[in-house]
């Protein structure tokens, strides 16, 4: 059962700013330890940081909760940076996505991710882990396109 998408655009150099700025203050409100040590291996920290709050700002409207309410950012912990990384749900985020679905059904949360002209793409498809294969096929569709560069539209 598909459970929601979420698409979500974020410009690189305001998350480059932040970073810059605040330093590890902000990226404790944003990020996990283990997303945080994932984020240090990278070439361009502010990349990899924009990619991460791309795919938790998208997996936050997969799941029709937006952040507050009992949602925060940790809720949302991104796996290994690929170009699609799973998306771990906690706390409130679990809770949520609980009260939407039939108690014995395993939630998966899975975000495509690009960076193009500045910005970082993501796009998060929230299910139950048994979806139909007609999904997924709507899902790579969906994922070619979202993965498909900015400048070339």
């Amino acid at each position: 059962m598909l459970l929601g998408v979420g698409l979500d655009l974020c410009r690189i150099a305001p998350i480059r700013r932040s970073v810059s700025r605040l330093g590890k203050p902000w990226l404790d409100e944003i990020f996990t330890e283990a997303e945080q040590a994932e984020l240090v291996r990278s070439t361009d920290l502010a990349v990899s940081a924009a990619r991460g709050f791309a795919a938790k700002e998208a997996s936050a409207k997969a799941l029709r909760s937006g952040f507050g309410d009992g949602v925060h950012w940790l809720d949302f912990e991104t796996g290994p940076a690929e170009i699609a990384r799973p998306v771990r749900l906690h706390g409130g985020a679990s809770d949520h996505a609980r009260a939407l679905l039939p108690a014995e059904t395993i939630i998966e949360c899975q975000t495509w991710l690009s960076i193009d002209c500045g910005w970082a793409v993501a796009l998060a498809v929230m299910s139950d882990r048994n979806c139909n294969p007609d999904q997924t096929i709507i899902w790579n569709a969906v994922s070619e396109v979202i993965m498909k560069p900015l400048s070339s539209y």
